[in-house]
């Protein structure tokens, strides 16, 4: 009776042995499926008054479709402000990645937040297909330049620092931006770090002055941070001397 339970125990792990030793196969993983987005780059895009500025757009849709002549139409809208362009898409590799690239410049760019929609045709069944949407923006580029009466100041004399802020218009050139806030920044002579001395504002026409005494020499830089129309600005370097 004992030899005959000890030859099932053998048998038992003999058998059990090479079902244990049998990987399991995982289950094949699902299609990956990529969610429908749109995104324009750069973006931020900066309007520029000397040249035109050129944009990527790309959408994904969640699969391979066949459109109407095989393209996706993409409408750009300002928020605010008459602004508007247009572009189709084709997708060369079939895998759902439709692309293009689109030029703006100053006449038909404004800055702000733009709203990107894309749409097709469904080819079989010819029902409008709305595709995925998003936004993105438009700064203008700007310019900030200063200026000082005199490089050498007596000791106890004054340093009269000008300047203006101009932005792109939306017609070409540039504009002065009015009632902005410039930070003058001041790094004394044999420093390498730059301190914030003063603020500014400029006036109706993007113009401003300020005064100051300053005791020892050093350099001058003025810097403006941008907001969501206009992109940040920083001046030239000045130095000057006291003596």
């Amino acid at each position: 009776m004992k030899r005959e339970t000890g030859l099932a125990l053998v048998l038992s792990a003999v058998i059990a042995v090479p079902l244990a030793a049998v990987p399991v196969q995982a289950a094949a993983p699902a299609e990956e499926r990529r969610a429908p987005s749109i995104r324009v780059t750069p973006d931020p895009a900066l309007i520029r008054a000397d040249r035109a500025t050129w944009l990527d757009v790309t959408a994904d849709f969640e699969g391979p479709r066949d459109f109407y002549e095989d393209v996706v139409l993409v409408e750009m809208k300002a928020d605010r402000g008459v602004g508007y362009n247009y572009l189709n898409l084709t997708d060369p590799e079939n895998d759902g990645v439709w692309t293009g690239r689109i030029k703006f410049d100053a006449f038909n760019a404004v800055p702000g937040t733009w709203r990107v929609e894309s749409s097709a045709i469904d080819e079989a069944t010819g029902d409008d297909v709305e595709g995925p949407a998003g936004t993105f923006s438009f700064r203008a580029a700007t310019r900030l330049a200063v200026t000082v009466k005199s490089k050498v100041v007596h000791k106890g004399g004054k340093l009269k620092v000008g300047g203006g802020l101009r932005g792109v218009a939306v017609a070409g050139g540039y504009e002065g931006l009015a009632r902005q806030r410039v930070k003058i920044y001041y790094r004394p002579a044999g420093r390498a770090k730059w301190v914030l001395a003063a603020g500014v504002k400029t006036n109706g026409a993007g113009r401003f002055t300020k005064v100051f005494r300053p005791k020892k020499g050093g350099s001058l830089r003025l810097v403006w941070p941008g907001d969501g129309r206009y992109a940040p600005a920083k001046s030239k370097i000045i130095k000057f001397r006291v003596g």
